[in-house]
């Protein structure tokens, strides 16, 4: 396998190539809508053999309307060995579209390029069409704008190959992959080969999970029946312990510890100012009635007392 046969292979380069298609195809269409042009892009319309029989896209320029079919080829091929294929697929592609788009009263230009950025002499003129459309329409006049497109669509091709080399790389098998070593470490050890299978840890043993024991039961009293349900009738009933001892519920102590090492702690009290004002006895509200009687009196008395 060469280091370009992702780009040639017909079986693997289809999704990537797709993409890189279309995004040379939006990348004209929006310098021509830069350029005050009307463009747009041609539905697919496919025959019984699955070919399409309308270019890409169309734009209306001073010179009339012009469609514009772009194709990317890649030199490395078998086929294109020894020789530049743009002007091969240039004549391929006004074969194929220019009578129908005559037919139409159009001109056809087909944009053909190379998979490592080489222009053909069509798609240098689609691109000195766009910029001649730029100056027409009074815009801005920009004197690197040919070579603002041309970096453009150049830098998006090589965006494309790398979408053609990962599409690619997604239908190969999955093959472990052995990194390879450097000259001055030949002498070691190979390195392991690592997998999703190698790096899975298996589950662990029921013995080493951790197992929650329960509390043993109470133990029951020895009477005699007749005293166990006299018991029972006269006893109330209470809610369960949940393993608590019923004999000293204060220490929260389980029934699993014996008696001996139960050492019941006071818990001491700690009062705030709030608190304490709220502990302290209030005396009772009076009525209104008593409030007034109460002032009247004590009116009362203060002037007896002047009086005297």
């Amino acid at each position: 396998m060469t280091p370009t046969h992702f780009h040639s292979c017909k079986r693997l380069k289809r999704t990537g190539a797709t993409r890189r298609h279309d995004s040379i195809i939006q990348l004209l269409l929006s310098f021509c809508r830069q350029a005050g042009m009307v463009a747009r892009a041609e539905p697919v319309v496919r025959d019984a053999s699955g070919h399409r029989t309308r270019p890409d896209f169309m734009m209306l320029t001073h010179a009339g309307t012009v469609y514009v079919d772009v194709s990317i080829c890649c030199p490395y091929a078998f086929s294109n060995a020894g020789r530049d294929p743009c002007p091969t697929r240039e004549r391929r592609k006004t074969s194929k579209y220019g009578a129908s788009c005559v037919a139409e009263g159009a001109l056809f230009i087909p944009f053909v390029a190379t998979s490592v950025g080489h222009l053909g002499s069509e798609a240098r003129r689609v691109i000195d069409l766009i910029v001649s459309q730029h100056h027409v329409n009074h815009i801005k006049p920009d004197r690197s704008l040919r070579s603002v497109i041309t970096t453009a669509v150049c830098v998006q091709i090589q965006t494309g190959n790398a979408q053609v080399e990962s599409s690619a790389l997604h239908f190969l098998p999955n093959l472990p992959y052995q990194p390879p070593l450097h000259p001055s470490l030949a002498h070691l050890a190979p390195v392991p080969v690592f997998t999703h299978t190698a790096l899975r840890r298996d589950p662990a043993p029921a013995s080493q999970l951790p197992s929650i024991r329960p509390a043993p039961p109470a133990p029951e009293s020895k009477l005699p029946a007749s005293a166990d349900v006299d018991s029972k009738r006269s006893a109330p009933s209470s809610p369960p312990s949940h393993g608590l001892s019923l004999h000293d519920t204060s220490s929260l102590t389980l029934q699993s510890d014996p008696p001996s090492t139960r050492s019941p702690v006071p818990t001491p009290i700690l009062l705030s100012r709030s608190s304490i004002r709220t502990l302290r006895p209030r005396p009772p509200k009076r009525s209104l009635a008593d409030r007034i009687t109460a002032a009247s009196d004590s009116d009362s008395e203060s002037s007896a007392s002047d009086i005297d």
